[in-house]
């Protein structure tokens, strides 16, 4: 899995959410920042590394998808009448 991809294809979205709900979007971008902080130094250990931590971070990268879908509505309904 690349979490860079998925991190960086909801953080395109978020210029458009930051418009609409920007306490949502302030939330996704600091979720962002720390499990792409977390993820680099964990992958970054090379066979040192805890794939158990990995793991959860894959799990927090759900937890994203998540968060960005949500907004993605709360976004949606402020757009409709």
């Amino acid at each position: 899995m690349n979490p860079e991809l998925i991190l960086g294809v909801v953080e395109e979205g978020l210029v458009l959410i930051n418009k609409l709900v920007p306490d949502q979007a302030y939330r996704l971008q600091k979720e962002i920042n720390e499990i792409r902080e977390l993820w680099l130094n964990e992958y970054s250990k090379g066979h040192l590394r805890n794939d158990s931590m990995l793991d959860h971070l894959e799990l927090r990268l759900a937890g994203l998808r998540q968060l960005f879908a949500i907004a993605c509505k709360s976004a949606d309904s402020k757009i409709k009448p």
